[in-house]
């Protein structure tokens, strides 16, 4: 029998919100920026952390509101039954779509840039194969493994420190040469590749030491931020602005150029390095589908479900016919996220309002048992 261990600690929260968000979005941020804002790309990022982190804050506070209750019960309580309902089908669909889409996304990427006569139906396959196992043992196991994001993260800062000898601050400069307005519209763009941290309103109860959540999960934020930062500066300062905007995938152009002794082909060990990483956030997203379909109904057969759940994440990543048809549903689930993350922050202020009503009925209540009392 399985035994399944969904407890983790406040740094194994903070491993989870790292892998969540740092996935496919940094392969093509640089390219997207140059677009909308030339070199000041690198602005733009540590923006789009500063919202996010505030966003991140209201969240935590929401949760901290409901103790050991994730969205999917806080929904209930706010909502009611059917309403409440209604909204976390929605929050469901949107962990389910979110795996199919990192899976499709990524082994898209793999096809066009490594293996080119392989299907990406059969890169997708083994990019999530090994999440089946995982999801059977629980969250504590999947964030176990899930440090292995930082071992490719400080990898892919190696990386950079070997490409720094190519990179020129003259292509960083002037600073600001955008103009405001651009650069704050392009925050829109960056805050979509952070998108992801959102998903821990999921799985809030199976943090044990919740005093050190809010911590944590900031830290989360600003560790993403600086490492986006970095990204795109380095790929800025190695490419110029003018060719960046010609690359498809920006961060594996960069790998290519790279030259170390006796090593050949880094763009390969980068993108199978990589691979994990958006394995992990694909596996944390699928976590989040299966904990909250526990909690809205019984989920007997564990590993056959889960089964179920991780063949139709692959067929159904496959419904896009090519390319564009990806990048168009990929910006219309950007809109779905920021909508998410949007009912967070109104289902936050339900809660204070509801909690002030309730307050001024349970006082009225309490005067009116003092007047009856008195009159006796």
């Amino acid at each position: 029998m399985i035994k399944v261990k969904n407890d983790i600690t406040s740094k194994q929260f903070f491993i989870f919100i790292v892998n969540c968000q740092v996935g496919t979005g940094i392969i093509t941020l640089s390219n997207q920026l140059a677009d909308e804002v030339g070199h000041d790309g690198w602005i733009s990022t540590i923006l789009g952390g500063i919202v996010c982190a505030l966003i991140m804050l209201i969240e935590m506070l929401l949760l901290n509101r409901y103790s050991n209750k994730s969205i999917i019960d806080i929904d209930k309580v706010l909502y009611g039954k059917w309403i409440g309902g209604i909204f976390n089908i929605l929050l469901i669909a949107y962990t389910f779509l979110g795996g199919c889409i990192i899976i499709r996304r990524f082994s898209d990427i793999v096809a066009s840039q490594v293996l080119k006569e392989t299907p990406a139906l059969v890169s997708g396959f083994f990019i999530i194969l090994p999440s089946l196992y995982l999801l059977c043992y629980g969250l504590t196991p999947i964030c176990r493994v899930g440090c292995e994001a930082f071992a490719i993260i400080t990898l892919t800062i190696i990386m950079y420190m070997i490409a720094a000898k190519d990179l020129s601050f003259t292509n960083l400069m002037p600073i600001g040469e955008a103009g405001v307005i651009p650069i704050l519209k392009s925050v829109k763009t960056t805050i979509y590749t952070y998108l992801g941290f959102e998903i821990v309103t999921y799985m809030y109860p199976c943090i044990k030491d919740k005093e050190n959540a809010l911590k944590y999960a900031e830290l989360a934020i600003l560790a993403v931020t600086i490492f986006f930062s970095i990204s795109v500066v380095v790929v800025t300062g190695v490419f110029g602005e003018n060719l960046l905007k010609k690359l498809p995938t920006s961060l594996m152009f960069l790998s290519g150029i790279i030259e170390i002794p006796v090593v050949e082909r880094i763009d390969l060990f980068f993108i199978i390095l990589w691979m994990p990483l958006v394995a992990c956030v694909a596996r944390n997203f699928l976590f989040c589908t299966y904990y909250s379909l526990e909690k809205m109904f019984p989920m007997k057969k564990r590993i056959l479900s889960i089964l179920i759940m991780v063949i139709l994440t692959i067929l159904i990543s496959r419904i896009p016919r090519n390319f564009a048809q990806t990048e168009m549903i990929v910006n219309v689930f950007s809109m779905y996220s920021v909508c998410i993350n949007a009912f967070f922050i109104i289902t936050f202020i339900v809660s204070i309002i509801k909690d002030k009503f309730t307050k001024k009925s349970n006082s009225a209540a309490v005067r009116e048992e003092d007047k009856n009392e008195k009159v006796l």
